[in-house]
């Protein structure tokens, strides 16, 4: 939830979803569910991309030049 309060994200249901289900892989044992929440991580790559472009950009406007792609 930390970076909920950090960042401002444009699309914060994505966000609250992956918690959840980063939450839940630690106790799932059905394979169906298993692969419900794989298939969703596919899908918040591009958010995740995005998020990792926007702290990047306010890393460097902070005036540190050093950061890892």
């Amino acid at each position: 939830m930390k970076v909920l309060r950090i960042v401002c994200i444009s699309m914060e249901q994505s966000w609250l979803q992956m918690l959840r289900d980063r939450n839940e892989t630690s106790h799932v044992y059905d394979e169906e569910k298993a692969r419900y929440i794989y298939e969703n991580i596919v899908g918040y790559f591009p958010e995740m991309k995005e998020t990792f472009k926007f702290l990047k950009e306010k890393y460097k406007e902070g005036g540190s030049e050093s950061y890892d792609d």
